[in-house]
């Protein structure tokens, strides 16, 4: 645990004191879990300094949407013959194995127009929530995503990856296609 805590790609931009290294090294019973605990710690609140670093050292283009709409973008080029390429840039300043919050991936599509991009998601994933609100129970799922998208916010983005995006989009599915069952309690 002790190398994890100082060796880990989040141990880069966490790193412990030397107060907590001591802390860890003289509790002889309880320094595995201390070690442990901090290494959640870490974990969960590196990607704020790992966008930091993001937004200080990057360079390369900004890929209007590439990085998180990268599947409604791959469905339309399939449905256009490939008319609107699909692919990824490099870029100098994101490091491999971390996290940059949920506006890490935001920054890299949309550089400084990440704030109009947030404020057109912010009112998307509203939407789920008042159609659930209404008695559409087809929307649980989407609600449900959204809710937990909005926990891991400082910590990841799960809609940069095929796991959060599929779902998202399985979860759209049945909104749009589900049985209108009407709650009535």
């Amino acid at each position: 645990m002790f190398e994890s805590v100082l060796d880990s790609a989040y141990a880069y931009t966490l790193r412990p004191s030397h107060f907590v290294l001591e802390v860890f090294q003289n509790n002889q019973n309880m320094g595995e879990i201390f070690a442990g605990l901090f290494s959640l710690v870490q974990y969960v609140f590196h990607g704020i300094y790992e966008f930091s670093l993001l937004y200080n050292n990057f360079q390369g283009d900004h890929e209007m949407g590439g990085r998180t709409l990268w599947l409604p973008l791959k469905i339309v080029s399939m449905l256009t013959g490939g008319w609107i390429p699909v692919g990824s840039v490099e870029h100098i300043g994101e490091r491999p194995g971390t996290f940059t919050t949920f506006v890490g991936p935001m920054y890299i599509d949309f550089g400084w127009l990440s704030p109009v991009a947030l404020i057109v998601y912010g009112v998307l994933v509203g939407l789920p929530f008042r159609f659930l609100r209404r008695g559409r129970i087809e929307w649980l799922p989407a609600v449900v995503l959204v809710a937990t998208c909005s926990l891991l916010w400082p910590v990841v983005n799960i809609f940069a990856s095929a796991s959060g995006t599929y779902l998202l989009f399985g979860a759209v599915a049945i909104g749009l296609m589900g049985k209108r069952l009407r709650y009535t309690g």
